[in-house]
């Protein structure tokens, strides 16, 4: 705080209380040094004087760590204990117990799994892990020794490589040909570029009452022998099942897979 008074040229040291030249840092009080002190001007080079100047210090007190790692760091010093009025069976004296891995799980095997599952990508649900679990780890053919020297890059340029397809075999009425695929270059542009895949194989779609399952399946229920008293006509009725995730939610990952049933009688150009 700094205000301006009248008064001859003085400086002073002052404190708020007399204290001995031990520092006892819970019953000192804040320092304050008094300076005042004016000088004269012609009134023609300055239209103001500054005469009186008051400037606090305020020392802060940091106490020393204790067995946890803390401490008490205060603006000023304390004229009291802060601890005083708080009654010793409330502190602690002891630092909690913490059991060693793989606490709170029964084997290292499971911690490690878990813990790879909790953190990084929040795409690992609980169903993902245990297919893991189930179809990799459990397998009878899984050895460990199989993952020496493993690389997902690598593995994976081995992949693009098999473009040839030599471990295929497709029957004789797949056809061979070549897809090309154009990929636009900009945002907002009709420039594009063709890509082109090459031995890709398909089958042409059929009717499902056309095809040989189907027929052969007909000429059987026909060579049964009738029922008695039955003269309706005796045909399949073929169903179609296929399900597909649906999104539940907007902004959530949460799915649902509904059922959907086709009957095979009809065409699909219905």
């Amino acid at each position: 705080m700094a205000f301006v008074s009248s008064g001859r040229p003085r400086v002073s040291l002052a404190s708020d209380s007399e204290s001995p030249p031990h520092h006892d840092p819970l019953n000192s009080s804040n320092m304050q040094i008094d300076v005042d002190f004016a000088m004269d001007f012609d009134d023609s080079c300055a239209p103001t004087r500054l005469q009186h100047i008051i400037l606090t210090l305020r020392d802060t007190l940091q106490t020393a760590f204790n067995s946890f790692g803390l401490c008490h760091l205060y603006p000023c010093c304390p004229s009291f204990e802060p601890n005083k009025f708080i009654l010793s069976s409330l502190l602690a004296k002891t630092c909690p117990t913490i059991l060693p891995l793989p606490y709170p799980f029964p084997n290292m095997m499971i911690y490690r799994l878990m813990t790879w599952m909790n953190f990084g990508s929040n795409q690992k649900s609980e169903t993902k892990v245990q297919c893991l679990v189930k179809d990799v780890l459990q397998a009878d053919d899984f050895d460990t020794k199989h993952l020496e020297g493993f690389s997902v890059r690598k593995n994976l340029q081995e992949l693009d490589r098999n473009v040839g397809g030599e471990n295929f075999t497709f029957p004789d009425d797949w056809i061979e040909t070549s897809v090309n695929i154009n990929i636009p270059m900009k945002l907002n542009s009709k420039e594009s570029k063709s890509y082109t895949v090459p031995q890709f194989y398909y089958q042409p779609l059929v009717e499902l009452y056309t095809s040989d399952a189907w027929l052969e399946a007909q000429d059987n229920i026909q060579k049964l022998p009738k029922e008695p008293g039955c003269s309706l006509e005796r045909i399949i009725a073929g169903l179609m099942f296929f399900s597909d995730a649906t999104h539940l939610a907007n902004f959530r990952t949460a799915k649902a897979w509904p059922l959907y049933l086709y009957f095979g009688n009809l065409t699909k150009y219905v």
